[in-house]
């Protein structure tokens, strides 16, 4: 199935390819809620958008229709995805953009990107071996890794403003990796962390408690984006996320907390007007 369906976000016209089943993700609509909250957040926090795990370009066609000058980086280590995200620029008129070809972690190296689906752009992917559990892995694919560090010497990079984290698994090494980032830019954090599962599967487990740790550490809060049907809010996190198997329940807005007062009205009045 090669075509182009029309699409719209924040009042734009999109043209979205859709080449092989590729794209498919674009029409599913299951970040409704990240819309208000990227309108509230961008005009109120100035400095790079780092995207860890851009996939097809969701977070960064967001940042270019309401901010079309924000500096941005992006990370992604499937080629299939990084070909699809800079068509769906040209198509658009977006401008390029800058991907690292690689997933963002806390040394340079190389791991086995292992698909769960058959999809070039598996958006469920991950370079964490069993983390999918049980899941047949239907195919791998080697592809490079690079600390942040290491892409910074190649070319300095701006204040962070805001950073997201979308990488099934592999949030401990990219925030290993952006540790002195987080304590010096104080960014604000949008980041998925998949369910632990009913049994917890151990390593999801211990992977979730070494993240809240990490926020910890760094004087973050935790505040947990409720994407149920006709229930899509922002809540607090009173304790530790704790083992659930709800995928609507698995992203989180993290804020430095010297910046919730300015923030959280804006982030609860954008999620009380859906």
């Amino acid at each position: 199935m090669n075509l182009i369906v029309r699409g719209e976000q924040f009042g734009r016209q999109l043209r979205i390819p859709v080449r092989r089943g590729v794209g498919l993700d674009w029409l599913l609509d299951g970040e409704a809620w990240a819309d208000p909250i990227y309108t509230a957040l961008l005009p109120a926090v100035d400095g790079v958008f780092v995207d860890v795990g851009v996939n097809l370009g969701q977070s960064l066609v967001r940042v270019r229709l309401l901010e079309e000058n924000r500096a941005y980086l992006g990370f992604e280590p499937n080629p299939h995805c990084i070909a699809y995200t800079e068509r769906l620029l040209r198509l658009n008129d977006l401008g390029p953009a800058r991907i690292i070809p690689a997933a963002l972690a806390d040394s340079d190296g190389e791991a086995d990107l292992l698909f769960t689906r058959e999809d070039p752009a598996d958006p469920s992917a991950t370079i964490i071996a069993g983390y999918k559990g049980p899941a047949a892995i239907r195919s791998r694919r080697r592809v490079s890794m690079r600390s942040f560090q290491s892409v910074e010497t190649e070319q300095p990079i701006g204040r962070i403003g805001i950073l997201k984290i979308d990488v099934e698994g592999a949030e401990c090494e990219v925030l290993r990796s952006m540790r002195e980032r987080l304590a010096k830019d104080r960014p604000v954090v949008l980041i998925e962390i998949l369910p632990t599962g009913v049994p917890p599967l151990p390593i999801r487990l211990q992977r979730q408690r070494e993240i809240e740790a990490l926020f910890v550490e760094l004087d973050y809060h935790l505040h947990r984006v409720r994407n149920k049907p006709g229930d899509q809010r922002l809540e607090a996190m009173h304790g530790p996320i704790a083992v659930h198997n709800d995928q609507d329940l698995a992203n989180f807005i993290v804020l430095p907390i010297e910046r919730e007062e300015q923030l959280l009205p804006l982030l609860y009045e954008a999620m009380s007007q859906q």
